[in-house]
């Protein structure tokens, strides 16, 4: 048309960029991760969850296994995730008590068990061995017979002897025939 300029409308997206974000409070992704958006731009940032030090809310023990709760430190996350403690070898033993007293010549025992697992120690007890009295002559030696002796123990009866050496001839002195 004569006499007008043609005016020619240019439309194009403007992407604004930002020289320092202004993020808002973090939202967790999924188990893994945590993101926030910019107020500005809307940049969307995406990072790792990074967990405390984690605080046990059950103690593992001997019977049990236990769980830690971890909380992601970055903001609001509130992301959390639990860790099973494995059972423990500490178990809390009562006194050792006496399930089988010793003899003289045989060991006894004693036993223990834990109050939370009922797990059951033995050990043994060593045998006391023999209580003898004093040796006394139940057999007199003679100049060519061996004699012997014997003790009796005061706690079983059992009775240990010994031989004696013969005596040996006791000769005068010589008489001339």
């Amino acid at each position: 048309v004569a006499g007008y300029e043609e005016i020619v409308t240019v439309t194009k997206a403007v992407k604004v960029v930002c020289a320092t974000h202004s993020y808002g409070d973090y939202a967790k992704k999924d188990n893994s991760s945590h993101t926030r958006t910019c107020t500005v731009c809307g940049n969307v940032e995406t990072t790792s969850h990074s967990w405390d030090g984690g605080q046990i809310t059950k103690a593992a023990s001997c019977k049990e296994a236990g769980e830690k709760l971890y909380t992601c430190t970055a903001g609001s996350c509130g992301a959390t995730k639990t860790e099973t403690i494995p059972k423990t070898e500490n178990h809390t033993f009562g006194d050792w008590t006496r399930a089988k007293d010793p003899t003289c010549t045989a060991k006894g025992q004693d036993t223990r068990s834990c109050s939370v697992c009922g797990k059951v120690e033995t050990k043994d007890v060593a045998a006391t061995g023999h209580s003898y009295g004093d040796w006394s002559v139940s057999k007199e030696p003679t100049c060519e017979g061996k004699g012997e002796q014997s003790r009796t123990c005061s706690t079983c009866g059992a009775k240990d002897t010994k031989t004696t050496a013969a005596k040996g001839h006791s000769y005068g002195a010589p008489v001339v025939v």
